[in-house]
């Protein structure tokens, strides 16, 4: 695409994760390039990269882009209209880009897209306070200690339990009870599929406990 032909150019904000080699590093590149594909018929051309890259004294970027149905990567403009696709495993993680989205935000030269809900557990609390909605909610506590857990699997032999924050089914585990246990299947914190038998309610509890670690987890029926 050369300059003359671009009328306007999109930012898309992603996390790069720090110890990926894929090409491109970033997550989502099909919804991207897909993307990028579409802007580039309305001479819109489309920026990737990490909000943590930014000089703000030049207003320049790292960052990746579209050519030849190729994903390749430079330095261009900062450009004036950004799209937030950021995406936060847990609150360290948040707090770590946190000013550099407030940045962006409080620039009056930046018109910032897709600014983030809270997490589930608020988004949730906000959708009952309505009446007509209540009815098709589905039970959904914080995970804080064990025996919601206990008392989740009283009432349903199959439930799911996923991170306040995140999205694309990271981190999200459904556990089903079985004749000779449970069955346990989803995908890890590094999106990594996986399955796996426990044998009891108490390794179970153990388990789970080792898997959310400190990140906050909500627990639903399957």
């Amino acid at each position: 695409m050369t300059a003359n032909s671009i009328h306007q150019t999109l930012g898309i904000i992603v996390c790069i994760p720090n110890n990926t080699y894929k090409t491109p590093p970033f997550p989502e590149s099909l919804y991207f390039f897909q993307l990028a594909k579409i802007a580039k018929k309305n001479r819109i051309e489309v920026l990737i990269f990490n909000p943590k890259q930014i000089n703000w004294t030049k207003r320049i970027i790292p960052a990746w882009y579209l050519a030849q149905d190729q994903w390749k990567f430079g330095i261009r403009k900062l450009p004036l209209i950004i799209y937030d696709r950021c995406y936060y495993p847990n609150a360290a993680h948040f707090q770590k880009y946190r000013p550099h989205i407030l940045r962006i935000h409080h620039d009056k030269h930046v018109q910032f897209l897709g600014r983030a809900l809270g997490g589930k557990i608020q988004t949730y609390r906000m959708l009952q306070t309505n009446d007509e909605i209540v009815p098709f909610l589905p039970e959904t506590h914080l995970i804080t200690d064990e025996n919601i857990i206990r008392a989740m699997f009283k009432k349903y032999d199959r439930i799911c339990i996923k991170p306040n924050g995140g999205s694309h089914g990271i981190g999200v585990v459904s556990v089903r009870k079985t004749e000779n246990g449970y069955y346990v299947k989803g995908r890890s914190k590094h999106n990594i599929p996986f399955e796996k038998s426990i044998k009891n309610k108490n390794d179970l509890i153990s388990w789970i406990k080792t898997f959310i670690q400190n990140t906050r987890y909500l627990i639903q029926p399957f």
